[in-house]
């Protein structure tokens, strides 16, 4: 896909992505927001805010006004909060694009906080909470950030806790919606098939015209708690499997070395025919899911490897998978095995490139996280570039035994801590 940029009469980033090949667009709207823009006591507004959003305008004053001409017309729309964003998008037929354009920008524009739908919404939100922390293999992953970054913005849940939701009121709302969502902070996408270039532009300046320009919030830095990071974090749960992340602060999205680490991710536990694959669950048995990854942000990121294994198989487990990393840091990768994962991971860019909604996902996230557009071909050319001694190297660094710490929710109490 070609990627035209464009600035809106207001100033507003505008990316358009044409396909001739596709009946169907998307339209994302996406601001820099999130929990790393929060203070304790704000924690979770970002959140909160996105779900407001989604209960009535000026125009629609119902959030079934909405969903109902969206669904009317057999629209996709949802939206999520980040650590560093807030994204909406909504996903149909392209001779709906008018109408669409009308609809997101009327949400991101007027949207209304009534109080009857805040304290509604208030329960609904306490519910997701729930959600996550009765499902113990999403709920490990609740525990890796504050055992990264401490009490700070980085550090904080995205939903927030019970207690600062429980402080949200429409008056706080109103003024993080009127900051989050102004010419200054927001991006504009479309993907697939829509208008002619003109027709396009024309229709988004009218729609967005009236995005206010206020000073936008500002991320919290990181601050560098190295030397206070807990190297442990277990959750006692009456459960009969053991869920554990190993994990270590990372790369950034602007790091070189990115793509080398998103290759030893795959070398590590990218597949079926991966290291971890191979030894933890084909020759050991010790679990049914295992797999490594890594995620970044704007100026820090994290990587690691999870598992869920037999509580009595835990500390084995674990084991395996710190020889695994050495072996790598030590011995390195062959060149036969590289070619296979750098292959593996171009085909999921070349996956990702010819699907509209994929791509404009893809270019939210660039542009969020490093304030300009790479595209696929530069992300290609970049993994290529990487050599048996970058993996090395990136799994020696972002591995080291200093680095590594470890999260679990099991059956576990007592002298687990000490073994562990």
């Amino acid at each position: 896909m070609e990627i035209i940029e464009r600035k809106l009469d207001n100033g507003i980033p505008v990316f358009l992505l044409p396909s001739s090949f596709d009946d169907f667009f998307v339209h994302m709207c996406a601001a820099n927001a999130g929990s790393r823009y929060e203070t304790a006591e704000r924690n979770g507004m970002s959140h909160f805010l996105e779900h407001m959003m989604f209960k009535g305008t000026k125009k629609r004053k119902t959030a079934q006004d909405i969903a109902i001409e969206l669904e009317e017309m057999g629209a996709r729309h949802n939206a999520y909060t980040g650590k560093e964003i807030i994204c909406f998008y909504i996903d149909t037929v392209h001779e709906k694009f008018r109408q669409v354009a009308d609809i997101m920008s009327d949400q991101i524009i007027n949207s209304v906080m009534r109080r009857e739908d805040v304290d509604k919404e208030r329960n609904v939100v306490f519910q997701e909470m729930a959600m996550y922390e009765s499902d113990p293999s999403d709920y490990v992953f609740e525990l890796i950030a504050p055992m990264l970054y401490g009490d700070q913005a980085a550090g904080r849940n995205i939903l927030g806790t019970r207690e600062s939701v429980g402080s949200v009121t429409p008056r706080k709302l109103r003024y993080w919606h009127r900051r989050y969502f102004n010419r200054d902070n927001l991006v504009v996408v479309a993907s697939g098939k829509f208008p002619s270039l003109d027709v396009t532009m024309d229709i988004l300046n009218n729609y967005y015209k009236d995005v206010p320009q206020i000073k936008p919030p500002k991320i919290f830095p990181l601050e560098d708690i190295d030397t206070q990071l807990p190297k442990l974090s277990v959750e006692y749960r009456d459960i009969p499997q053991s869920q554990m992340v190993l994990v270590a602060r990372s790369l950034s999205a602007a790091s070189a070395d990115r793509m080398a680490l998103y290759v030893a991710t795959g070398i590590l536990g990218g597949g079926m025919s991966s290291r971890l694959f191979e030894e933890v669950r084909e020759q050991r048995g010790l679990a049914y899911s295992i797999y490594a990854f890594g995620f970044s942000n704007s100026d820090t990121g994290y990587a690691g490897v999870y598992a869920g294994t037999e509580p009595s198989k835990l500390r084995e487990a674990i084991e395996v998978i710190r020889y695994e990393l050495i072996k790598i840091s030590e011995e390195g990768v062959s060149d036969e095995e590289l070619k296979k994962v750098k292959n593996m991971r171009r085909i999921d860019f070349l996956r990702k490139k010819s699907d509209y909604h994929s791509m404009a996902s893809f270019l939210v996230q660039e542009y969020t996280k490093l304030g300009r557009v790479t595209t696929i071909d530069e992300i290609l050319e970049s993994l290529e570039k990487v050599t048996a001694e970058d993996i090395g190297r990136v799994v020696s660094d972002v591995f080291a035994p200093d680095n590594l710490h470890l999260a679990v929710v099991g059956p576990h109490e007592g002298s687990i801590e000490e073994a562990l």
